[in-house]
Protein backbone atom coordinates (compact mmCIF):
# COMPACT_ATOMS: atom_id res chain seq x y z
CA UNK A 1 0.00 0.00 0.00
CA UNK A 2 1.63 3.22 -1.17
CA UNK A 3 0.03 5.53 1.40
CA UNK A 4 -0.87 3.44 4.48
CA UNK A 5 -1.90 6.45 6.57
CA UNK A 6 -4.99 6.90 4.40
CA UNK A 7 -6.18 3.39 5.27
CA UNK A 8 -5.68 3.33 9.04
CA UNK A 9 -8.60 1.95 11.07
CA UNK A 10 -9.01 2.35 14.84
CA UNK A 11 -8.45 -0.77 16.91
CA UNK A 12 -11.43 -0.14 19.21
CA UNK A 13 -14.42 -1.95 17.73
CA UNK A 14 -17.81 -0.23 17.73
CA UNK A 15 -20.69 0.55 15.39
CA UNK A 16 -20.09 2.79 12.39
CA UNK A 17 -20.73 6.40 13.22
CA UNK A 18 -23.24 8.56 11.39
CA UNK A 19 -22.71 8.99 7.66
CA UNK A 20 -24.68 12.21 7.84
CA UNK A 21 -22.39 13.63 10.55
CA UNK A 22 -19.33 12.68 8.51
CA UNK A 23 -20.61 14.32 5.33
CA UNK A 24 -21.77 17.43 7.18
CA UNK A 25 -18.35 17.86 8.81
CA UNK A 26 -16.59 17.36 5.48
CA UNK A 27 -18.77 19.88 3.67
CA UNK A 28 -18.29 22.43 6.46
CA UNK A 29 -14.54 22.13 5.92
CA UNK A 30 -14.94 22.36 2.13
CA UNK A 31 -17.43 25.16 1.30
CA UNK A 32 -18.49 25.26 -2.34
CA UNK A 33 -18.52 21.45 -2.63
CA UNK A 34 -21.34 18.92 -2.60
CA UNK A 35 -21.40 15.23 -1.69
CA UNK A 36 -20.98 13.01 -4.75
CA UNK A 37 -20.75 9.55 -3.19
CA UNK A 38 -19.81 7.26 -0.34
CA UNK A 39 -17.70 4.32 -1.49
CA UNK A 40 -17.46 1.28 0.78
CA UNK A 41 -14.51 -0.95 -0.14
CA UNK A 42 -14.79 -3.71 2.48
CA UNK A 43 -16.48 -4.18 5.83
CA UNK A 44 -14.56 -2.55 8.69
CA UNK A 45 -12.18 -0.95 6.19
CA UNK A 46 -11.70 2.72 5.40
CA UNK A 47 -14.38 4.12 3.13
CA UNK A 48 -14.15 7.02 0.71
CA UNK A 49 -16.26 10.14 0.51
CA UNK A 50 -16.01 11.93 -2.80
CA UNK A 51 -16.97 15.59 -3.05
CA UNK A 52 -17.25 17.75 -6.15
CA UNK A 53 -17.12 21.53 -6.59
CA UNK A 54 -20.54 23.01 -7.33
CA UNK A 55 -19.37 25.60 -9.87
CA UNK A 56 -17.29 23.24 -12.01
CA UNK A 57 -19.42 20.15 -11.61
CA UNK A 58 -18.33 18.44 -14.82
CA UNK A 59 -14.60 19.09 -14.31
CA UNK A 60 -13.11 16.08 -12.50
CA UNK A 61 -9.91 17.99 -11.72
CA UNK A 62 -11.60 19.66 -8.78
CA UNK A 63 -12.87 16.43 -7.20
CA UNK A 64 -11.57 15.37 -3.80
CA UNK A 65 -11.48 11.83 -2.37
CA UNK A 66 -11.59 11.83 1.42
CA UNK A 67 -10.66 8.72 3.42
CA UNK A 68 -12.66 8.09 6.59
CA UNK A 69 -12.03 5.68 9.46
CA UNK A 70 -15.38 3.81 9.82
CA UNK A 71 -14.78 3.16 13.53
CA UNK A 72 -13.79 6.58 14.85
CA UNK A 73 -15.08 8.77 12.04
CA UNK A 74 -11.67 10.44 11.79
CA UNK A 75 -10.56 11.75 8.43
CA UNK A 76 -7.29 10.03 7.56
CA UNK A 77 -6.54 12.32 4.66
CA UNK A 78 -7.61 13.43 1.23
CA UNK A 79 -6.28 13.50 -2.30
CA UNK A 80 -7.38 14.84 -5.63
CA UNK A 81 -9.14 12.66 -8.15
CA UNK A 82 -6.14 12.33 -10.47
CA UNK A 83 -3.34 11.87 -7.94
CA UNK A 84 -1.57 8.73 -6.77
CA UNK A 85 0.59 6.22 -8.62
CA UNK A 86 -2.18 3.61 -8.84
CA UNK A 87 -4.45 6.11 -10.60
CA UNK A 88 -1.83 6.78 -13.29
CA UNK A 89 -0.93 3.10 -13.67
CA UNK A 90 -4.61 2.24 -14.13
CA UNK A 91 -5.10 4.98 -16.70
CA UNK A 92 -1.92 3.94 -18.51
CA UNK A 93 -3.17 0.36 -18.67
CA UNK A 94 -6.67 1.19 -19.85
CA UNK A 95 -6.12 4.09 -22.26
CA UNK A 96 -2.41 5.08 -22.31
CA UNK A 97 -3.46 8.40 -20.69
CA UNK A 98 -5.04 9.34 -24.03
CA UNK A 99 -8.78 8.93 -23.42
CA UNK A 100 -10.93 7.07 -25.93
CA UNK A 101 -8.23 7.09 -28.63
CA UNK A 102 -5.79 5.47 -26.22
CA UNK A 103 -8.43 2.91 -25.30
CA UNK A 104 -8.77 1.93 -28.97
CA UNK A 105 -4.96 1.65 -29.27
CA UNK A 106 -4.91 -0.68 -26.25
CA UNK A 107 -7.69 -2.71 -27.88
CA UNK A 108 -5.61 -2.94 -31.05
CA UNK A 109 -2.72 -4.32 -28.99
CA UNK A 110 -5.19 -6.88 -27.67
CA UNK A 111 -6.01 -7.94 -31.23
CA UNK A 112 -2.28 -8.22 -31.97
CA UNK A 113 -1.80 -10.38 -28.87
CA UNK A 114 -4.66 -12.66 -29.94
CA UNK A 115 -3.14 -13.08 -33.41
CA UNK A 116 0.29 -13.84 -31.92
CA UNK A 117 -1.24 -16.49 -29.66
CA UNK A 118 -2.98 -18.23 -32.54
CA UNK A 119 0.13 -18.10 -34.77
CA UNK A 120 2.35 -19.25 -31.89
CA UNK A 121 0.14 -22.26 -31.22
CA UNK A 122 0.22 -23.18 -34.91
CA UNK A 123 4.03 -22.96 -34.95
CA UNK A 124 4.52 -25.02 -31.81
CA UNK A 125 1.95 -27.67 -32.71
CA UNK A 126 4.56 -29.61 -34.70
CA UNK A 127 7.22 -29.23 -32.00
CA UNK A 128 4.98 -30.69 -29.30
CA UNK A 129 4.42 -33.83 -31.41
CA UNK A 130 8.13 -34.65 -31.28
CA UNK A 131 8.71 -34.14 -27.54
CA UNK A 132 6.85 -33.20 -24.40
CA UNK A 133 6.36 -29.48 -24.05
CA UNK A 134 7.71 -29.38 -20.50
CA UNK A 135 11.09 -30.97 -21.36
CA UNK A 136 14.13 -28.74 -20.89
CA UNK A 137 17.27 -29.86 -22.73
CA UNK A 138 19.77 -29.05 -20.02
CA UNK A 139 23.42 -29.11 -21.10
CA UNK A 140 22.67 -28.76 -24.83
CA UNK A 141 23.58 -25.13 -25.26
CA UNK A 142 21.96 -21.80 -24.37
CA UNK A 143 19.91 -21.63 -27.57
CA UNK A 144 18.11 -24.94 -26.93
CA UNK A 145 17.61 -24.20 -23.25
CA UNK A 146 16.19 -20.75 -24.07
CA UNK A 147 13.97 -22.29 -26.77
CA UNK A 148 12.60 -24.88 -24.33
CA UNK A 149 11.90 -22.28 -21.66
CA UNK A 150 10.32 -20.04 -24.29
CA UNK A 151 8.03 -22.90 -25.33
CA UNK A 152 7.19 -23.95 -21.76
CA UNK A 153 6.35 -20.44 -20.55
CA UNK A 154 4.53 -19.60 -23.77
CA UNK A 155 2.28 -22.68 -23.71
CA UNK A 156 1.48 -22.56 -19.97
CA UNK A 157 0.56 -18.88 -20.18
CA UNK A 158 -1.69 -19.29 -23.26
CA UNK A 159 -4.98 -19.58 -21.25
CA UNK A 160 -4.23 -16.39 -19.33
CA UNK A 161 -3.10 -14.45 -22.39
CA UNK A 162 -6.22 -15.59 -24.25
CA UNK A 163 -8.39 -14.29 -21.41
CA UNK A 164 -6.49 -10.97 -21.30
CA UNK A 165 -6.62 -10.55 -25.08
CA UNK A 166 -10.33 -11.34 -25.49
CA UNK A 167 -11.53 -9.39 -22.45
CA UNK A 168 -9.18 -6.51 -23.28
CA UNK A 169 -10.61 -6.27 -26.79
CA UNK A 170 -14.14 -6.40 -25.39
CA UNK A 171 -13.52 -3.72 -22.75
CA UNK A 172 -11.77 -1.47 -25.28
CA UNK A 173 -14.26 -1.60 -28.15
CA UNK A 174 -17.64 -2.99 -27.08
CA UNK A 175 -18.80 -0.10 -24.82
CA UNK A 176 -18.22 2.44 -27.62
CA UNK A 177 -19.90 0.19 -30.21
CA UNK A 178 -22.93 -0.26 -27.96
CA UNK A 179 -23.12 3.44 -27.13
CA UNK A 180 -23.16 4.37 -30.82
CA UNK A 181 -25.81 1.77 -31.71
CA UNK A 182 -28.17 0.87 -28.87
CA UNK A 183 -27.16 3.19 -26.02
CA UNK A 184 -24.86 3.27 -23.00
CA UNK A 185 -24.01 -0.21 -21.67
CA UNK A 186 -25.37 0.50 -18.18
CA UNK A 187 -28.65 1.67 -19.68
CA UNK A 188 -28.79 -1.33 -22.03
CA UNK A 189 -27.58 -4.25 -19.92
CA UNK A 190 -28.33 -2.96 -16.42
CA UNK A 191 -31.65 -1.21 -16.91
CA UNK A 192 -33.46 -1.14 -13.55
CA UNK A 193 -37.05 -2.32 -13.23
CA UNK A 194 -39.69 -0.44 -11.29
CA UNK A 195 -40.56 -2.10 -8.01
CA UNK A 196 -44.12 -3.36 -7.66
CA UNK A 197 -44.21 -1.82 -4.21
CA UNK A 198 -41.87 1.09 -3.57
CA UNK A 199 -39.96 1.14 -0.29
CA UNK A 200 -40.32 4.17 1.94
CA UNK A 201 -37.16 5.78 3.35
CA UNK A 202 -38.15 7.84 6.37
CA UNK A 203 -36.49 9.81 7.86
CA UNK A 204 -34.66 10.61 4.63
CA UNK A 205 -31.03 10.53 5.76
CA UNK A 206 -27.96 8.70 4.48
CA UNK A 207 -27.86 6.67 7.69
CA UNK A 208 -31.42 5.53 7.16
CA UNK A 209 -30.85 4.85 3.44
CA UNK A 210 -27.98 2.55 4.45
CA UNK A 211 -30.16 0.82 7.05
CA UNK A 212 -33.29 0.43 4.87
CA UNK A 213 -31.32 -0.95 1.92
CA UNK A 214 -29.65 -3.62 4.07
CA UNK A 215 -32.98 -4.61 5.64
CA UNK A 216 -34.69 -5.04 2.27
CA UNK A 217 -31.69 -6.52 0.45
CA UNK A 218 -29.99 -8.60 3.17
CA UNK A 219 -27.92 -10.65 0.71
CA UNK A 220 -26.26 -7.55 -0.71
CA UNK A 221 -23.32 -5.44 0.36
CA UNK A 222 -23.53 -1.72 -0.31
CA UNK A 223 -20.66 -0.51 -2.52
CA UNK A 224 -21.61 3.12 -3.18
CA UNK A 225 -24.32 5.63 -2.35
CA UNK A 226 -24.13 8.26 -5.04
CA UNK A 227 -25.70 11.41 -6.42
CA UNK A 228 -24.59 11.75 -10.05
CA UNK A 229 -25.06 15.51 -10.03
CA UNK A 230 -26.03 18.02 -7.38
CA UNK A 231 -29.56 18.52 -8.66
CA UNK A 232 -30.18 14.93 -9.76
CA UNK A 233 -33.63 13.78 -8.56
CA UNK A 234 -32.32 10.29 -7.73
CA UNK A 235 -29.80 8.70 -5.40
CA UNK A 236 -28.12 5.61 -6.82
CA UNK A 237 -27.07 2.76 -4.53
CA UNK A 238 -24.77 0.14 -6.05
CA UNK A 239 -24.90 -3.35 -4.58
CA UNK A 240 -22.67 -6.41 -4.57
CA UNK A 241 -24.43 -9.80 -4.35
CA UNK A 242 -21.06 -11.57 -4.14
CA UNK A 243 -21.04 -13.20 -7.55
CA UNK A 244 -17.29 -13.33 -8.26
CA UNK A 245 -17.73 -13.43 -12.03
CA UNK A 246 -19.82 -10.25 -12.19
CA UNK A 247 -18.42 -6.78 -11.50
CA UNK A 248 -19.21 -5.86 -7.90
CA UNK A 249 -20.90 -2.54 -8.73
CA UNK A 250 -23.40 -3.63 -11.41
CA UNK A 251 -26.49 -4.34 -9.31
CA UNK A 252 -28.14 -1.13 -8.19
CA UNK A 253 -31.28 0.60 -7.02
CA UNK A 254 -32.63 4.12 -7.35
CA UNK A 255 -34.17 6.29 -4.68
CA UNK A 256 -36.50 9.12 -5.65
CA UNK A 257 -35.43 12.07 -3.48
CA UNK A 258 -38.77 13.88 -3.78
CA UNK A 259 -40.89 10.82 -2.97
CA UNK A 260 -38.29 9.52 -0.49
CA UNK A 261 -38.79 6.02 -1.81
CA UNK A 262 -36.77 3.22 -3.40
CA UNK A 263 -38.52 2.97 -6.74
CA UNK A 264 -36.43 0.72 -9.00
CA UNK A 265 -33.85 -2.04 -8.83
CA UNK A 266 -31.50 -4.04 -11.06
CA UNK A 267 -30.21 -7.41 -9.85
CA UNK A 268 -27.37 -8.76 -12.00
CA UNK A 269 -28.09 -12.31 -10.79
CA UNK A 270 -31.36 -12.39 -12.70
CA UNK A 271 -30.02 -10.60 -15.80
CA UNK A 272 -29.83 -12.22 -19.22
CA UNK A 273 -26.86 -14.39 -20.18
CA UNK A 274 -25.59 -11.62 -22.49
CA UNK A 275 -25.67 -9.07 -19.68
CA UNK A 276 -23.89 -11.38 -17.26
CA UNK A 277 -21.28 -12.19 -19.92
CA UNK A 278 -20.67 -8.48 -20.54
CA UNK A 279 -20.24 -7.72 -16.84
CA UNK A 280 -17.90 -10.68 -16.35
CA UNK A 281 -15.24 -9.14 -18.59
CA UNK A 282 -13.69 -6.94 -15.91
CA UNK A 283 -13.34 -9.64 -13.19
CA UNK A 284 -11.90 -12.02 -15.79
CA UNK A 285 -9.48 -9.40 -17.11
CA UNK A 286 -8.16 -8.30 -13.72
CA UNK A 287 -8.39 -11.65 -11.93
CA UNK A 288 -10.54 -10.41 -9.04
CA UNK A 289 -12.92 -13.38 -9.16
CA UNK A 290 -10.79 -15.65 -6.93
CA UNK A 291 -9.70 -13.22 -4.26
CA UNK A 292 -6.04 -12.83 -3.37
CA UNK A 293 -4.93 -16.12 -4.93
CA UNK A 294 -6.28 -15.35 -8.40
CA UNK A 295 -4.59 -11.93 -8.22
CA UNK A 296 -1.26 -13.54 -7.32
CA UNK A 297 -1.57 -16.10 -10.14
CA UNK A 298 -2.49 -13.35 -12.61
CA UNK A 299 0.49 -11.28 -11.45
CA UNK A 300 2.91 -14.20 -11.94
CA UNK A 301 1.62 -15.08 -15.41
CA UNK A 302 1.44 -11.39 -16.24
CA UNK A 303 5.24 -11.46 -16.26
CA UNK A 304 5.21 -14.08 -19.03
CA UNK A 305 5.26 -11.53 -21.86
CA UNK A 306 8.44 -9.94 -20.50
CA UNK A 307 10.09 -13.32 -19.98
CA UNK A 308 9.10 -14.44 -23.49
CA UNK A 309 10.72 -11.28 -24.85
CA UNK A 310 13.98 -12.14 -23.04
CA UNK A 311 14.01 -15.83 -24.04
CA UNK A 312 13.03 -14.90 -27.59
CA UNK A 313 15.92 -12.44 -27.76
CA UNK A 314 18.34 -15.09 -26.46
CA UNK A 315 17.13 -17.57 -29.10
CA UNK A 316 17.52 -14.98 -31.84
CA UNK A 317 21.00 -13.97 -30.66
CA UNK A 318 22.19 -17.59 -30.39
CA UNK A 319 20.79 -18.38 -33.84
CA UNK A 320 22.42 -15.30 -35.34
CA UNK A 321 25.74 -16.24 -33.76
CA UNK A 322 25.44 -19.77 -35.13
CA UNK A 323 24.76 -18.49 -38.66
CA UNK A 324 27.72 -16.13 -38.38
CA UNK A 325 29.99 -19.00 -37.36
CA UNK A 326 28.80 -21.13 -40.30
CA UNK A 327 29.34 -18.26 -42.75
CA UNK A 328 32.94 -17.91 -41.48
CA UNK A 329 33.72 -21.35 -42.87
Amino acid sequence: MLNPDLYKVSSIKKDIISLDCISNNILLEHPGYYLHYYKFIEKDKVFEVKIKPVKIEHDKNGDLNIFVDPISGNINGERSNDSGILYWVTKLHTNLLAGKVGRFIVGTFGIALLIMLVVGLMIYRNFTKKKKFYQIRWGEGSRKISADWHKLIGLTSVPFNLIWAITGITLAFLPSILESTVGKPDETFAKPKLLTHSIRVEPFTYDNIFKIVLINFPEAEIKTIREKTKDNPFIEVKLDFHNPLISDDVSKLYIDKEKQEIISHFDARSASFGSQLFYSQQPLHYGTYGGLWSKIIYSVFGLSSGILFITGFLIWRARKKKIKNYSAF
